[in-house]
């Protein structure tokens, strides 16, 4: 079974931001950078904002899990 991946943003604040992988190929890594991104999920539209200065870390995720066990 596939699991959507993911970018996380941590903010200096605490915060945690989950979005779609996609954004992370979105972010110029220029620390004076704004970032916007608007994305649609299950018919919901969706807007991100945010300024580099303010963030602590941006990772991305690749999660998946298999149903298949092993006859070793």
């Amino acid at each position: 079974m596939k699991i959507a991946d993911e970018t996380i943003i941590k903010f200096k604040s605490g915060e945690t931001l989950r979005v779609p992988a996609e954004v992370y190929e979105k972010i110029n890594f220029d620390k004076q950078s704004i970032v916007e991104y608007e994305w649609n999920e299950n018919g919901i539209n969706n807007k991100i904002q945010f300024s580099l200065k303010d963030v602590l870390y941006i990772g991305r995720t690749t999660k998946s899990t298999s149903g298949e066990k092993s006859n070793d």
